[in-house]
């Protein structure tokens, strides 16, 4: 499987991200973490009541939580990378095909390829993809990273479609100054992938909100995979910075709407109603299916020729 391959190549500092994220999305921390900003936003908002003629809470713009202070749910990934970083590369690969081998629901023995295919089939089946149509496991994770991609675009679109006029030109600024970070190999790439006469911030905003998810999802898939990829994480790393997203890999769990709502107060809420019982399996079902679709992503893109690209450096 490609997406093995890619996790076993990531550099050092992309393989601690994401096993610290893996390490932290569970039902059980997400809860405590929610309970833990729960408890904080209702102190606040007592600690602010005798302000609230001075300053507005309701209608704050996109953009307006750049300078907040970090979610538990940051703090505790910030912890556990701090934590994997004392590790030598080794261990670090190693509690990756731990928490992959659990994902994948199997007995710790399996090998690597079986490990790999229930993966991309529990994937599959979060997206309602037929495996039996496909003729080979790798057909199948192909048909599968198009439609992470696909979701991944779609999840762009509709942040973009709610950036407000007053933040538009904020967003293209930083997508300028994005822009202004790739060299002049991938800037052509990316042009000659999509199309774009010249590459300029406005006229890759243009592109993502006009060209169709499965469009750009094949173009990421074949054969000039990276350059259309590197344009998607160089949108969304602007648009982690409008919004002020801090997540490792934010390109991937910034665009994932199961997973905002699970880091929600109305999944908090719904677990806490039925506790110990269907729910909390539920749960972690939606978190697993999330998982595995975050692996497959990011081994793939990590097979793209040149890596994934960093987003919060």
């Amino acid at each position: 499987m490609l997406f093995i391959a890619g996790l076993e190549t990531l550099p050092r500092e992309e393989a601690v991200k994401l096993v610290a994220q893996l390490n932290v999305f569970n039902t059980a921390t997400l809860l405590r973490c929610g309970c833990a900003d729960f408890v904080g936003k209702v102190k606040g908002f007592f600690g602010t009541l005798p302000l609230l003629g001075r300053y507005p809470i309701v209608g704050t713009p996109i953009g307006a939580a750049t300078n907040r202070p970090l979610s538990e749910v940051e703090k505790t990934i910030e912890l556990a990378q701090k934590e994997l970083e004392l590790l030598p590369d080794a261990e670090i690969q190693s509690r990756l095909r731990r928490h992959l081998v659990d994902l994948a629901e199997l007995p710790s023995g399996r090998n690597t390829t079986a490990v790999a295919c229930a993966v991309v089939l529990r994937a599959a089946k979060s997206f309602k993809i037929d495996s039996t149509t496909h003729a080979s496991p790798l057909t199948l994770e192909n048909a599968v990273f198009e439609a992470c991609v696909r979701d991944l675009v779609d999840q762009i679109k509709a942040t973009l479609a709610k950036v407000s006029s007053g933040n538009a030109d904020r967003l293209e600024a930083l997508l300028r100054e994005e822009l202004s970070r790739i060299s002049a190999a991938d800037a052509d790439a990316i042009r000659k992938a999509t199309g774009i006469e010249e590459l300029s911030a406005k006229a890759l905003l243009s592109f993502l909100k006009t060209s169709s998810s499965t469009a750009i999802a094949s173009l990421v898939v074949g054969s000039l995979g990276f350059a259309p990829f590197l344009a998607l994480t160089t949108a969304m790393k602007a648009i982690t910075l409008l919004i002020g997203v801090t997540l490792p890999f934010a390109t991937y769990t910034a665009a994932s709407s199961t997973l905002a709502f699970l880091l929600s107060g109305p999944f908090l809420l719904a677990v806490l109603a039925v506790i110990g019982s269907v729910g909390w399996k539920r749960s972690d079902s939606a978190i697993r299916d999330q998982l595995v679709r975050l692996v497959i992503l990011v081994g793939r893109a990590n097979t793209l020729g040149k890596g994934v690209p960093a987003l919060n450096a």
